[in-house]
Parts: structure tokens; C-alpha cells; sequence
């Protein structure tokens, strides 16, 4: 049986590290997009009514196709294809710019991107990519852009999450996003009712349940699977508009609760079974209902209701007069709860972290900017008292300096205060005053610094009341050593002895994880020439000496792990990046070995969906949007507080557009989980 966890989420939000470099290294962003151009061409108020008007790509054209046909995946790049089919066998569309997979059960590679279904990320979301566990499901609430009205349309109070219809005629609301039911859906509906007499017909009802369809041509919902609640208290079950089974007793007035389930027997099974509970919320009897038989797959589920998000129903209701007023309401629908499913949390700049200082000294820079921003660690508080905390590597200068010039990166600091992220001032190597650790100024390419050179503090993770960092051994060198330093600001940076390790020139990206009294300790092995490696290896109680360091990954860097210990067996998700063409993408390995055991290089697999994150993935898409080229400059991963499961992400995005080169720090969230 698959585990099954909720997570809310408002519609409205739906409207898913490391520099990873050495300050001698030259690194740069894609560049610019090729400057066409899009024209709208309107045609004029006196012209034929058959005149065409057309978008083109960078041509003033009346007769030009600005996407011609037949679309390939190659051509998604152009705007004016965005929401086209690109192939001969409708297997893709263009979404945002890329070609998308659209059938996860074909056995093709209908996108082009040489990954074949559930090995392609753009079938996180299909049902039939779900293994054993991997159902989560998330609720809808109401608001009145979520949904399409019909009819004498219905009032929606969004303060009060409430619905009301009308007395005039029937009214109609139907939620635009549609619920993909592969692995199941439930509405839960809380509503208010008020006996009224009804002498003559018609009388008032409300009801509500799912459709493969989303309207017929009179703007009625045709629902498969329904709820109704008549003026008298009355419940029933309806399919197709039948009724199958009803109350045995009417309500009485005032607040109750329905529950109204579509669930498969297995993930992609072919029939589903309908379930219900009727909970009058004043007291009363609880009575359960249970569709006799069940429902064919092909009954409820429709491709082209759903054709962007997969196959699906749509959640609608109707209703007539004041007897009942729906409200408090949820759509929960399960989904796969897949590595690639990253949703979208926040996105901050180096000015909303409170990382920026200005200068009032004439022409002398700022002290503390971020013309850099590197590493980004994100921690959730677990106590609602207790606030947020992002840690971030910064600079006063572009990276773009460092093959001339050491660029000196230092740490900030930034809490959230309930309204707004602050920066947090500390007192380790700088004397109080930002930045929380290392130099101030954090670069000193433009300026004399302070009592000497500062050294470069990057890579920076909250642990066990200590920040794990990377710090550079001997300033301006490059050349990194790992260490600690106390979390509350005190105390001087305390250094981890590694053993020789052959071709590793510094260390970088460190990440612990408990074990047991002791700790692994996760970094990158960056050479002098060649790829970066990842290694592994164990502080023992309290000690700094860092031993049985082992290769883990070879070609990869910036490590985070999840670890689990479950029935005798421990269990590993280990994150890390990999260059892929100039950015950086997002792969998982996995893991599961003896509890006694030693994790070892050859225990470790490659998921078939990586990369699981990418910069042209969704969960970017209101940050990297038109004209804006992104790149992942840094990810670290850390589990998410007081959920069972799942894990934040914080991303440092570079960004490519018009205005020049800026960063934000990301933070994403998904829900795999062990």
C-alpha cells in the first residue's frame, strides 16, 4: 500500500551552493538570446474581414507562419510555437520555450532529449512513473480566479471560503485546474445548511462532484461521480445524474461535512472505487457510503480534459437557492511523488537578505555588497517562534575578475522576522558589523583592505549549532581547507584535519550528517586540473580529524545527503551537480545498505529521472522568464522540519538578461521522500 501524506497549498501559489569554482577560474553565463524581435500585426479597422493578421519572429509579415509547420522539438525555441504539438504523433508540445513529453507509456522518445518515459523529468507528474510510496497528495482551496462560472453564477467569498448560489437559476463553478487522478482524489466539502420549505418547484440544492468534462454547450456540469444536498437534508450519490444510494436520515440545520473519494485499487489499475462519509459536524451519526462495483478507468478519466497536466477529472459544482452555502472546502488529489517534482517557495535577492550595506564614504566602494552571491544554505525553523535562517557566500565583485584576481567571497546572514528577511550581524574575523564571517570588505579587488588580506570564506551549512564552511587556507590563494564556526558567533574558525588525498588540491562544499554519536562528513574534491569528485568521510565524536575518507562520485560536486536508518537498513538520497554544458543540473543517487556497513561508491545508483532539477525547470519559471537566461550556480538540499517527509532546496540562480548579470537565491520544495 502506497504511504499517502497532504500537503496544503493555496491555488494562488499555482497561478519545486556551491560557486563550484576556484577564484582563478573563469566561468561565465550563456549569453543573450538572438535578439529577435516579436511584432504583433493588427489589421486595420476597414479591412476584410478575412485579412490575416499574424505573430512573427523578427519579420514584418502579413503571409508569414511565425512557426511553421511541421513543428519539430528543435523548434519550441521560438515563442510564437509555445503550446504547439512538436511531432507527427502529438507525443510533445512547446511549453516555456522547450519541447515537453507528453506520453510517459509509450516506449518513445517523443521530445527529442534522448530520455525515454518515466526516464524523462517531464513525467514527474504521471502516475504511471510512481513506484511503491510515492503518493502524496495536495489541497485546492477556493478562490474566485480558480474557477470558470456559468449560469447564474454562484457568489465565492474568499475571506470565508464560502460559495453561495443564487434563487434565480441554476449556477454553475467548475475549477479550472483539473484534478489528475491516476492515483486517486478526494473533495472534502464542509457546508451550512437551512431548512427551508420548498411549496413549488424548483427547490434549492447544492451539488458537487467530477467530470471528465469540463462543461457541455448549456454550461451545465455533466458530472460522473456527484454529491447532491437537498433543501430538506436529504443526501444522495449520483452517477451520471442517477441516483445509487441516499441518506437514511435528513440532516438537520447547521454545519456538516462530506467526504467524497475516487481511488484506484493499485497505482494505474484499471477500475476505481468510490467511497464517501456523511460527518455532521453538530453531531450526530456518521454514515458511510460505497459505490457498488466499480467505475471503469475509461469512465473517468479524460486525455484531452486534462491535456496538460495528463489524464484527469474536473471538480465542479452547481447548485440553486440559499438552503446551502458550501464552504471551507478542499480538492485533494494524489499525485507521484517523484525526485523531479520540485514546487516553487520564495525567491530573494542579495537586496531582500539584507546583504547589501552602503558606503556614505565618497568614491570608495561598498563594504558589504553582492555583486556574487555563491553558496546558499536554507533552514526552516521547527518552532513558530524561532525564525527562518538563509546562509550566503557573497562578493563585492564578479566572478569574471577571478582569472586575473582573487575574488574574496565572506558569509551572510539573514532571518526572517515575520515580514522580512534582516541580516544578522556577528563577530568572528571581522570585528562585529556585516558580513557575519570573513572580510569586510568581502572582496578586495578595488580596494586596500583592512588589517590585511581577509581570506575567502565560502560554502556555508548550519549543523548542530556550527556553520560548516569552506575557507580558503592562505588568503587570495584559492586553495580551500573545511571547518567550523559556531553558530551563535563566537569563537575562531576550527580547521578538520583530512588525510592526503591524491590529485585533491582543496576541499569544498562540506555536508554532515548524523551518525549515530559520530558524523559523515560529505565535500568536493576540487584538482588542480580535471573534474571535481565527491567524498566521504568520518568526524568521530567530537573530534576534527576527518578519517576512512572514501571516493563516492567521480565528475560531481556540491553533495547534500539525506540518511535514513529503517529496519536494519540504511538508506541514503545523496544530491549533488553535475556541468552540464556550461550549467549546472541537479542528479540523485540512491542507496541501501547494511545499518554496519560503510557507504561505498559501488552501493550508490543513478536515478533513471535525473537530472531532477535543472534551470529550465517549472519550479524557475516566474524567475526565469522571457529574455532571461538562468544558470544553477549552486544547490544544497536539507529536510524539510516537521514533515514526514521531503526536503527544501536552496538554488543560487545566475541570471543573463538586459539589465546585466544579477543572482537570487531560490528556495524550492519537493516531497520525495524514504
Amino acid at each position: 500500500m502506497a504511504r499517502v501524506v497532504f500537503l496544503s497549498l493555496a491555488l494562488s501559489a499555482l497561478s519545486g551552493c556551491s560557486i563550484l569554482f576556484q577564484p582563478s577560474e573563469n566561468f561565465y553565463d550563456a549569453g543573450p538570446s538572438d535578439g529577435s524581435v516579436d511584432v504583433e500585426i493588427d489589421a486595420p479597422e476597414d479591412a476584410p474581414a478575412d485579412t490575416p493578421t499574424d505573430t512573427v519572429d523578427g519579420d514584418v509579415g502579413a503571409d508569414a507562419d511565425p512557426c511553421p509547420a511541421p513543428v519539430m522539438p528543435s523548434d519550441c525555441s521560438n515563442p510564437a510555437c509555445d503550446g504547439r504539438e512538436c511531432n507527427s504523433d502529438e507525443g510533445c508540445r512547446c511549453v516555456f520555450g522547450f519541447a515537453r513529453e507528453l506520453y510517459c507509456e509509450a516506449g518513445e522518445d517523443n521530445d527529442g532529449d534522448g530520455l525515454f518515459d518515466c526516464d524523462d523529468p517531464d513525467c514527474a507528474g504521471d502516475a504511471s512513473c510512481c513506484g511503491e510510496g510515492e503518493v502524496v497528495g495536495s489541497s485546492e482551496s477556493w478562490r474566485q480566479s480558480s474557477f470558470d462560472t456559468f449560469g447564474s453564477a454562484p457568489t465565492i467569498d474568499e475571506g470565508e471560503e464560502s460559495i453561495q448560489f443564487a434563487r434565480s437559476e441554476v449556477g454553475v463553478a467548475i475549477l479550472r485546474r483539473c484534478a489528475v487522478v491516476e492515483g486517486g482524489v478526494t473533495a472534502d466539502v464542509r457546508f451550512t445548511l437551512t431548512t427551508e420549505e420548498c411549496e413549488t418547484e424548483p427547490c434549492d440544492f447544492a451539488e458537487w462532484g467530477f467530470s471528465p468534462l469540463n462543461t457541455d454547450s448549456s454550461g451545465r456540469f455533466e458530472s460522473e461521480i456527484a454529491v447532491r444536498v437537498d433543501h430538506d437534508g436529504k443526501v444522495r450519490l449520483l452517477r451520471g445524474g442517477r441516483t445509487i444510494w441516499e441518506s437514511s436520515v435528513n440532516l438537520p440545520n447547521g454545519s456538516h461535512q462530506i467526504q467524497l473519494s475516487i481511488q484506484p485499487d493499485a497505482i494505474g489499475s484499471a477500475t476505481f472505487a468510490v467511497t464517501g462519509r456523511v460527518i455532521p459536524t453538530g453531531g450526530g451519526t456518521t454514515e458511510t457510503f460505497t459505490l457498488p462495483g466499480e467505475i471503469p478507468r475509461a469512465n473517468l478519466i479524460s486525455d484531452s480534459g486534462c491535456s496538460t497536466l495528463g489524464a484527469g477529472l474536473f471538480f465542479g459544482m452547481m447548485g440553486r437557492g440559499e438552503a446551502i452555502e458550501l464552504r471551507e472546502s478542499s480538492v485533494v488529489r494524489s499525485d507521484c511523488a517523484n525526485p523531479n517534482q520540485f514546487g516553487f517557495q520564495l525567491a530573494l535577492s542579495a537586496d531582500e537578505l539584507g546583504l547589501v550595506e552602503s558606503n556614505s564614504e565618497p568614491n570608495t566602494p561598498a563594504a558589504w555588497a553582492s555583486e556574487s552571491l555563491g553558496t546558499a544554505h536554507y533552514s526552516e525553523s521547527s518552532e513558530p517562534s524561532e525564525p527562518n535562517i538563509i546562509y550566503v557566500a557573497a562578493s563585492n565583485e564578479q566572478v569574471e575578475l577571478g582569472p586575473t584576481v582573487p575574488i574574496g567571497f565572506a558569509l551572510g546572514k539573514s532571518e526572517f522576522d515575520g515580514s522580512s528577511w534582516v541580516s544578522v550581524d556577528a563577530d568572528i574575523a571581522t570585528g562585529g558589523a556585516l558580513p557575519w564571517a570573513g572580510g569586510n570588505p568581502p572582496s578586495c579587488v578595488l580596494s586596500s583592505c583592512p588589517d590585511g588580506t581577509p581570506r575567502s570564506i565560502v560554502d556555508p551549512i548550519e549543523f548542530q549549532s556550527s556553520v560548516y564552511v569552506a575557507q580558503e587556507e592562505v588568503p587570495g590563494s584559492g586553495t580551500y581547507v573545511l571547518g567550523r564556526y559556531n553558530a551563535d558567533g563566537t569563537g575562531d574558525f576550527v580547521e578538520f584535519t583530512l588525510p592526503a588525498i591524491e590529485n585533491c588540491e582543496s576541499q569544498r562544499d562540506p555536508f554532515p550528517v548524523a551518525n549515530g554519536a559520530d558524523k559523515e562528513l560529505y565535500f568536493t574534491c576540487v584538482p588542480d586540473v580535471g573534474a571535481p569528485s565527491i567524498h566521504v568521510g568520518t568526524l568521530v565524536g567530537s573530534s576534527t580529524n576527518l578519517v576512512n575518507e572514501r571516493l563516492l562520485i567521480s565528475g560531481a560536486r556540491d553533495p547534500s545527503v539525506l540518511r535514513r536508518e529503517l529496519d536494519g537498513e540504511t538508506n541514503y538520497r545523496l544530491w549533488y551537480l553535475v556541468n552540464a554544458d556550461g550549467d549546472h543540473e541537479v542528479h540523485v543517487s540512491t542507496a541501501t545498505i547494511d545499518v554496519a556497513s560503510a557507504l561505498a561508491a559501488t552501493d550508490l545508483a543513478p536515478l533513471g529521472a535525473n537530472p531532477v532539477l535543472r534551470s529550465r525547470s517549472p519550479a524557475f519559471s516566474s524567475v526565469c522568464g522571457s529574455g532571461v537566461s538562468c544558470t544553477i550556480w549552486g544547490f544544497t538540499a536539507t529536510e524539510r522540519s516537521g514533515a514526514s517527509g521531503g526536503i527544501f532546496g536552496a538554488v543560487t540562480l545566475r541570471m543573463a538578461s538586459a539589465l546585466g548579470r544579477e543572482y537570487q537565491i531560490v528556495v524550492v520544495d519537493q516531497d520525495w521522500s524514504f
